[in-house]
């Protein structure tokens, strides 16, 4: 078995953490996934109402123009949730509140 994308960990909890990281980012993609293939559906539906004269070219569009925008804020959200840089400081607080606590 493969070990996770952030390495296997020093004990089992954080290589549990490690594989859960690797499987949130894969129910990431098949969101994406989904996201994409229900605009790229609509859009055919939308399509064929323009060939039966039902819808004007403009809702054709309107429906791309409003996919494409959709899959490009999802894919800039999951390659921010994948970016490593993003993870809290170890253990878990922000510096900032951190030197809040510190002082008296």
């Amino acid at each position: 078995m493969e070990p996770p994308s952030r390495g296997a960990g020093t004990g089992l909890v954080e290589t549990i953490k490690n594989y859960a990281y690797d499987g949130g980012i894969l129910l990431g993609l098949m969101i994406a996934l989904l996201a994409f293939l229900g605009a790229a559906w609509h859009s055919l539906t939308v399509y064929a109402d323009v060939q039966n004269q039902r819808k004007p070219w403009k809702d054709l569009g309107a429906v791309v123009g409003v996919g494409a925008l959709l899959a490009v804020v999802i894919i800039c959200f999951l390659t921010k949730a994948a970016d490593e840089r993003t993870e809290p400081p170890v253990g878990g607080r922000l510096p900032e509140l951190s030197a809040r606590a510190a002082q008296p």
